[in-house]
This record gives structure tokens, C-alpha cells and sequence, in this order.
């Protein structure tokens, strides 16, 4: 057998923000198509570029400059060429033609990409609409739809990648450590009986192990082993022979400490990281050791990786080919990981917890069915986005004695379950990974500067590396708020950004009339809250009108003007802008009028926060009903000072909230 490698997606879009950009991407290009339908998806021609003052009137060179525009795609260079345009949208719209969204040349938006668009429309309201009989919102069970039909097995065409994945998954009773998951792409290079074999030895046996002895199966006696380059071409040639030579002298013993620092200093002068970065880091994170190469301890790197290419036999060329290319496919295989758990996370219908992976709650029930094809003809083939779509599935006999056995009976019961199940996984969250303390010393503090790069990175590791800042801050401001509240449930039910089955963060809130980015309906009031990072001038004319919008809309839905009076909402910002202050305190005095001109009411009520604010609110550990008072007190103070929204934040709210 060959060495076959069958992922998802490509590494084309491969971002930690991915389901915010390509459904982003895909707005950008339905855009597009849609204002210019005669426009060919053609790269221009070397004739027409050699023209000085030709501009290109392409469906390619358009798409680029939207991207930039929409701030999806940096521009490298004021002078960057033509071509490098064009072909920097191919590779952008790339991964919207594999998953079957668009086709290029007819410049056409398919079936699944006018879905796609529909569920994002209105601020994405029909996206976050929950299905009834697996917990997911619409959005994931379209991207569940998408994953399935995206890639054919590359040997058996009558099968897919999802479908033998989740084979896999079954055969460990529905759950994968992170070792086996990372060798799921692998599933082709040898038979099915072995492969098991190899997935339940690997956590014991080791990633390394396993891979040479798959690779060495898929290397045939006429290969050419002097075939030493790899994917990236083969400049790297002379530095891998050095390191052939090198490792034939180790078996030999007859390399020294010399030749080593020898190696070592050919590799820095050069400035060549390639053997360094593919071969040697990898033997020492093999190794399990903390040795790091900027430290320069080579005697203790020296024994370390001799040993471990003494381990592997590199007697000559045929082991030493053996020995790279299962460095090329342990690369491989960590792009492909990281790939696989961006895409399956996207569906909501997997769990990613603790080094575990295993199926949600509902999924299970159908991947586990003995009728074949059930998950296709009965999910993937039903074009239906109703939360009780997949209801009639409850009376399926299979599904039904499996719930039985879990004491479920009707989807009311079902419906139950799946909340209890979440409330828990919040639980955990807000007791484990964000609790207040976590909260306050390590996470508010770095939105001060959410553009530094390092505060970026820490964020990504504190929360996930899967959802862009904007969404974190999101996020991390619901999560204030089940502390301050005493109820997970707001992360479950208030907070409007889109998150994955973890009930971690993927993409921020999409706007609409109403579409706050958190709402909670309390008995005698309502509460919006309406992050930004947004700060200065540009906070004013990005937030004002939307956040006045997505409140007065809301209130609007309120019969109950006592009710109206006494809801509020909370601005919070890394930094308040001064003219922002102003204006959303005028709105305290200002008429709401329907899109009738009917006035509906007067005045909304905000409170302006920074991330001092809430942090100062956590550390209070004062309880809801208290703030509550307090807040209102605030927002109606009559005060003079209060008219002038600056001056009435600073002096009464700031004053307020430091005391608590």
C-alpha cells in the first residue's frame, strides 16, 4: 500500500478564526456575483497584464480587492502584481468550491452556498435556531451536511472521510483519545484489521513508533531512495544528505561530539532551520525532554539524538528514506489534526474534551443505528432547517429503546436532558477554566491591549485558539455575567455568539434590528449587553447607531411599559469614548420611534462600562439584585452633572462602581 492521507478542508484556510472567515468569505462572493452576474471567473492574460494602464474586469481580480476591503485578506504590497492577485483570490475561493458552495467558472453560488447565505441573513437569526432532536443550532447542522458530502475516500469512492471516521469512533465505543484522532487520516495506508490494531496500541507504543511502522509498510523495495526531497521541493536536498551522513555514522559509531557541532554550526551559518525544525526538535520533543536548541546544552541534545536515531537502525539509504519520510508524515499528520478539529468542531456534534473526542449526546443515537445510511438519508438528505425537523426520528425503533433505557420518552424529555447536560458543561467551565479569579488577574486585563500580539496568544490559550478576539470578549463578558448572576444559564441562553459543542466560543454575534449580542428576561426587566473593542472617534460612529437599534427594537416587543421602564442595557468597552458617553447617555431623554414614525416611547436606559468596571464588579462579589438597584439608581440620577454623559460617568458611575 501507498502512504494515503484523508482529511478534511485544506490548508488553504486553515485560521484560528475559520467559520468566522469562510462564511464571511462566502458573504464577500455571493456579494459579488450577485452585483456583477456577467463577469467570467478568468485570470487575466500575460498579454493584457504586460499593458501598463490595464485594470483587470474579472470576477477574480474584484473578488481580491473585496477581500481586502472586508479586511479577510491583507494586501502585501501597494505593487503587488496582478497575477499574485488574482491568484491569492483562487486560493481564498478555493475552499468554498471543495465543500460544493460556488463554481468558479460559471461564477455560479450553488445549492449549499444560497443555503449557507440564508442561514446567516438577519444578523444570522435562522443560523442560531436550535434543533430539537440533536442539540445543535442550524448553522452546525449545515456545516454536519457540508462535512459529509465535502471528500470521497480516496480508495473506495462508494464511502466517504466522515463516514470512515466515524467507523473509527464506533469501534472504540464513540470516543478517540488525542493520539488516535491524530492517526485517523491514516486510515487508507494499511487494512482495516491493522489500523485498529495500531489505534489501540498507539498510546502505549507512542506516535513515533506506530508511524515508522506504517510507513515502513507503504515503502516498496523500488523505491528511489535517493529521492530525498519532500512536498516543498528539493532545495533542501544537500541538507538532508549531510544528515544521511550523519546518521549512517551514528550506527557505525562513528560519529563524534565534533561531527555533531559540526552539523549543528553548518545548519546556523547557513542559515538553514530546515534539518532543525523537521528532524532534530521533533527527536527531542520524542524524547519528552525539555532541552531546548536556544539553550545550546548540545552534549546532553548530542546523546539525546544519537540515541534516537541509533533506535531506529539507520543502516543505510532504505532506512534512512524510512526515517524522513515518517518525519514528513508526522508533520502531515499535525496539519491535518489541527484541520480535522476545526471542521468537526464546526458541526457542534463532537466533543473535544481533556485529550477525549467523542460524539454529542443525540449524534450518537444516529451514527450508532444498524440501518446503513441512516446518518445520510435521514440528516444529511433532509433539507429541512425546522427545530423539529429530525423529531420523527424519536419513533424510530432503534432510537426509541435507546432512549428508553435513559428514561426518555418524548422530545420534551429530550429537550430536558440536553439542557441539564449543557448547564453542566458550563458548570464545569465557570468552576474549572473561568473562574473569577481566572477571570480577573489573567483574561479581562489583556482586552486593554487586544492588538498586542502577545496578549492575542495567551488569549487563544486561556480560551480557545478556534474564535476570533471580538468573539472572546464576547464570550468572556457572558461569562461575567453567569458569575455575577449566579447562573450558567445565561451562557446557554442570553449570550447570541455562535459556540461550539464545548460551549466554547467560535464566531462574535451578527447584527439585525434586534440581534443584540446578549439578552437576558428577567421577571420585571430586560438586560442587553453590547461589548466592543472598538475605542475613540471610531467607537462612536461604529456602536451608537447599531447598539440604540438592537435595544429600542427589543423594547419595543415589551407590553409592559412598567417593564420597559425598568430595562436597561450595559455598554462595556475596553475604554469609553467620550463622545459615546454622551450620546448614549442623551438617549436617556430621547423619543423611540417605530418605523411608522409612531412614537413607542421615551428614553433608553444605558450604563456604560469599561473593563476596570466589571472587574471591579467581580471582585464586589455583590449579588444581581443589589447591582440591579444600584445600576437603576445610576441611569436615573437627575443630578445636573448627569446630563453631560462624560462628566455623569465619570463622577457617578465610576465613583459608584469602585465602591461597591
Amino acid at each position: 500500500m501507498k502512504l494515503i492521507f484523508n482529511n478534511f478542508g485544506n490548508t488553504t484556510l486553515r485560521v484560528s478564526d475559520f467559520s468566522y472567515k469562510i462564511e464571511n468569505i462566502m458573504r464577500v462572493y455571493g456579494d459579488l456575483v450577485t452585483n456583477n452576474p456577467d463577469l467570467e471567473w478568468k485570470s487575466s492574460s500575460d498579454d493584457e497584464i504586460k499593458d501598463p494602464d490595464y485594470v483587470p474586469n474579472n470576477l477574480q481580480y474584484k473578488f481580491y480587492n473585496a477581500l481586502v476591503k472586508n479586511e479577510l485578506m491583507k494586501s502585501k504590497s501597494v505593487n503587488m502584481r496582478i497575477s499574485d492577485k488574482e491568484k491569492n483570490a483562487r486560493q481564498k475561493s478555493a475552499p468554498l468550491e471543495d465543500i460544493g458552495l460556488i463554481d468558479r467558472k460559471s461564477g455560479k453560488i450553488l445549492g449549499p452556498g444560497r443555503e449557507l447565505l440564508s442561514l446567516l441573513n438577519n444578523g444570522g437569526e435562522k443560523g442560531l435556531i436550535k434543533n430539537e432532536f440533536i442539540p445543535i443550532d442550524n448553522l452546525s447542522l449545515w456545516w454536519l451536511k457540508r462535512l459529509y458530502n465535502e471528500k470521497k475516500s480516496k480508495l473506495n469512492v462508494k464511502t466517504r472521510t466522515l463516514e470512515n471516521y466515524i467507523k473509527f469512533f464506533k469501534s472504540f465505543d464513540g470516543s478517540l483519545n488525542d493520539d488516535q484522532f491524530w492517526l485517523l487520516p491514516l486510515y487508507e495506508s494499511t487494512s482495516q484489521e491493522v489500523f485498529i490494531s495500531n489505534l489501540n496500541d498507539i498510546k502505549v507504543t507512542g506516535r513515533w513508533n506506530i508511524l515508522r511502522n506504517i510507513v515502513s509498510e507503504c515503502v516498496e523495495d523500488d523505491e528511489n531512495f535517493e529521492a530525498l526531497g519532500n512536498k516543498k521541493g528539493k532545495k533542501n536536498i544537500p541538507d538532508v544528505k549531510i544528515f544521511r551522513d550523519y546518521c549512517l555514522k551514528v550506527y557505525d559509531s562513528k560519529q563524534t561530539y565534533e561531527g555533531f557541532i559540526s552539523l549543528i554550526e553548518h545548519l546556523n551559518h547557513e542559515g538553514k532551520p530546515y534539518i532543525r525544525e523537521t528532524f532534530l526538535k521533533p527527536i527531542v520533543s520524542f524524547g519528552r525532554s525539555n532541552l531546548r536548541f536556544i539553550e545550546k546544552n548540545y552534549k546532553k541534545l548530542y546523546s539525546l539524538i544519537n540515541g534516537f536515531i541509533k533506535e531506529n537502525g539507520i543502516k543505510d539509504d532504505k532506512m534512512f528514506f524510512i526515517f524522513i519520510k515518517t518525519f514528513y508524515a508526522y508533520g502531515t499528520l499535525n496539519d491535518y489534526v489541527d484541520l480535522n478539529t476545526r471542521y468537526l468542531k464546526l458541526t457542534n456534534c463532537f466533543k473535544f474534551i481533556r485529550e477525549k473526542i467523542s460524539f454529542i449526546n443525540g449524534f450518537d443515537l444516529i451514527v450508532s443505528h444498524p440501518k446503513k445510511d441512516f446518518l445520510k438519508k435521514f440528516i444529511v438528505d433532509n433539507d429541512s432547517f425546522e427545530p423539529d425537523s429530525l423529531n420523527n426520528l424519536i419513533k424510530d425503533p432503534f432510537i426509541k429503546k435507546s432512549l428508553k433505557e435513559k428514561n426518555v420518552s418524548s422530545i420534551q424529555d429530550l429537550s430536558d436532558k440536553y439542557k441539564q447536560d449543557q448547564i453542566e458543561i458550563v458548570k464545569k467551565l465557570l468552576k474549572t477554566k473561568f473562574t473569577v479569579d481566572v477571570i480577573i488577574d489573567k483574561i479581562l486585563p489583556l482586552f486593554k491591549d487586544h492588538q498586542n500580539p502577545k496578549n492575542i496568544k495567551t488569549l487563544r490559550t486561556l480560551i480557545t485558539k478556534h474564535a476570533k478576539v471580538p468573539a472572546m470578549f464576547e464570550y468572556v463578558i457572558a461569562l461575567v455575567w453567569c458569575h455575577v448572576d449566579n447562573n450558567p444559564s445565561h451562557l446557554i441562553n442570553s449570550a447570541r455568539l455562535f459556540k461550539d459543542s464545548d460551549y466554547l466560543p467560535v464566531s462574535h454575534a451578527t447584527g439585525g434590528s434586534g440581534n443584540a449580542d446578549f439578552i437576558a428576561e428577567y421577571d420585571d426587566h430586560l438586560l442587553h449587553i453590547e461589548p466592543t473593542l472598538t475605542r475613540g472617534n471610531v467607537q462612536k460612529e461604529n456602536e451608537h447607531e447599531p447598539i440604540t437599534r438592537h435595544f429600542g427594537h427589543n423594547l419595543m416587543k415589551v407590553e409592559d411599559s412598567k417593564k420597559r421602564e425598568k430595562s436597561y442595557c450595559i455598554f462595556v468597552a475596553p475604554y469609553l469614548g467620550s463622545n459615546m458617553l454622551v450620546d448614549i447617555r442623551n438617549a436617556k431623554t430621547s423619543p423611540w420611534y417605530d418605523t411608522n414614525d409612531e412614537k413607542k416611547f421615551d428614553g433608553l436606559n444605558f450604563l456604560p462600562l469599561d473593563i476596570d468596571d466589571f472587574i471591579n464588579i467581580l471582585q464586589s462579589k455583590k449579588d444581581y439584585k443589589f447591582l440591579y438597584n444600584e445600576f437603576m439608581k445610576l441611569i436615573n440620577s437627575d443630578h445636573a452633572i448627569s446630563r453631560d454623559g462624560k462628566m455623569w460617568y465619570e463622577s457617578e458611575v465610576k465613583s459608584t462602581i469602585n465602591n461597591l
